[in-house]
């Protein structure tokens, strides 16, 4: 079975006469015994107007007291026979949401209630062995108003509503897109990157390698989840495919900035710095070097001019004093040395 969530919810106690005797209706079901510990507080004066409440049946009369009393339990996802178990700790309770009317009418309420802010574009297919496969586990607190950055998300995402400054979006095709907030987003051709569990995936997070999905499962309830399962080796992957994706397509003179900005590998900075200073001055290397920087709305300069290996290549292109003392200002000016 799969944990989905823990749920807490006032179950609602009446006091009857039968016989002569004073016996106790929790739903549809009479109890001629209740642990004295419930009945202590079922009848304390309390303001329980949130709760989630589990009414006793309104057609059965004669109730000399009304009281009320929070039980907690859990719910799991039983994948073979599509259904949901519940279960708690305290014995009495167990018999309280084994009830028929609990588990069927009653439990409809409670995933109404938490559905309430859950979004499902498309329905996906999750099955019992793909839970097993990946170790799929329940988003309980989900956050909507977080950073995409650096994330692989799906085109039916509304990314209105999210951060980010690069993000790389599954496609038909590939196409850099700049939007007019200066983020950078990535279109790639899903079908490149050759990864079965795409189709299923709302976002993946790069930089943590964990993937994200929700759905609707079509069972006795409307059951909607936010899943997520943790997999490094796959998510690595999928990061080296998309750099991959990336120099394969971009035909772009900024190429290296890209592929460092994505992966952080060093040589791409030094890449970079060789096309950059092709057949050109280090004056105009340096000014056209700027000029990408800041069309990109990534300034690495202060980055490179912190590393020897990045600033013995940059001196390898001075040819001249005019150009030495335009290096040394630049140093100078990101405080690389001193004046």
């Amino acid at each position: 079975m799969f944990y989905f969530d823990h749920q807490a919810v006032l179950i609602e106690i009446k006091v009857l006469q039968v016989n002569g005797e004073e016996v106790y209706l929790i739903g549809d079901e009479i109890y001629k015994n209740v642990p004295q510990s419930i009945l202590d507080l079922a009848f304390v004066s309390a303001n329980w107007n949130r709760a989630l409440k589990y009414f006793a049946n309104p057609e059965i009369g004669g109730v000399l007291q009304t009281g009320y009393y929070m039980i907690d339990f859990d719910i799991y996802l039983d994948f073979n026979s599509q259904d949901i178990k519940l279960l708690t700790k305290i014995f009495f309770f167990q018999k309280i949401i084994e009830q028929d009317r609990f588990k069927k009418a009653f439990m409809k309420n409670i995933f109404k209630f938490k559905n309430r802010n859950k979004k499902v574009d498309v329905i996906k297919p999750i099955t019992k062995a793909f839970v097993e496969t990946y170790n799929l586990q329940n988003l309980k607190h989900s956050n909507r108003n977080f950073s995409l950055h650096r994330n692989l998300v799906s085109q039916v995402l509304d990314l209105g509503k999210y951060r980010f400054k690069d993000l790389f979006i599954l496609d038909d095709k590939f196409y850099l897109e700049i939007t007019n907030k200066n983020q950078r987003i990535y279109h790639l051709p899903i079908q490149e990157l050759n990864c079965e569990v795409l189709p299923l995936i709302d976002y993946v997070d790069l930089n943590r390698n964990l993937f994200y999905l929700n759905t609707e499962l079509a069972w006795n309830h409307q059951i909607k989840g936010e899943f997520y399962f943790e997999h490094q080796k796959l998510g690595q992957t999928l990061l080296t495919k998309i750099i991959s994706l990336i120099e394969k397509y971009l035909a772009d003179e900024n190429l290296y900035w890209h592929l460092y900005n994505i992966s952080g590998n060093e040589t791409h900075l030094l890449q970079g710095i060789e096309q950059n200073f092709k057949s050109i001055s280090f004056i105009e290397g340096i000014k056209k070097l700027e000029d990408s920087f800041r069309s990109l709305k990534l300034n690495y300069l202060n980055y490179m001019l912190e590393k020897e290996l990045i600033v013995a290549k940059l001196q390898t292109y001075v040819s001249n004093q005019a150009e030495q003392q335009l290096f040394n200002s630049l140093l100078v000016r990101y405080k690389k040395q001193p004046k």
